[in-house]
């Protein structure tokens, strides 16, 4: 069964089927005993490193500026009467797990 977890996907999965990649098809490669060693050998055979690094300077850089937003938007909601709803209860802790935003206190 393949589960794409790169982007969110276009429909809910109903989880009895496989998703459809956002990248399109493409090959598995087996990750073997060793999957860092096989991650890094890939890396070292299909990525420009400057490249690579780049893109990861560049998610990381999209995903703490995402973080400061949800964090200002909830600080926003606790202080508007009213504004605290089941989003808050319900979304809140899967941030906090992800560490997206900040434990209150």
């Amino acid at each position: 069964m393949t589960i794409d977890i790169t982007f969110p996907g276009d429909q809910a999965w109903d989880g009895h089927r496989s998703m459809c990649l956002a990248c399109g098809d493409g090959h598995d490669f087996p990750a073997g005993d060793d999957p860092d060693a096989e991650k890094a050998a890939l890396e070292a055979s299909y990525c420009d490193p400057q490249v690579r690094e780049a893109s990861i300077a560049s998610l990381a850089f999209a995903s703490s500026h995402l973080a400061l937003y949800l964090t200002h938007t909830l600080r926003q909601m606790r202080t508007t009467p009213g504004a605290i709803s089941s989003w808050d209860a319900r979304i809140r802790p899967r941030l906090l797990a992800r560490g997206l935003v900040r434990a209150a206190g």
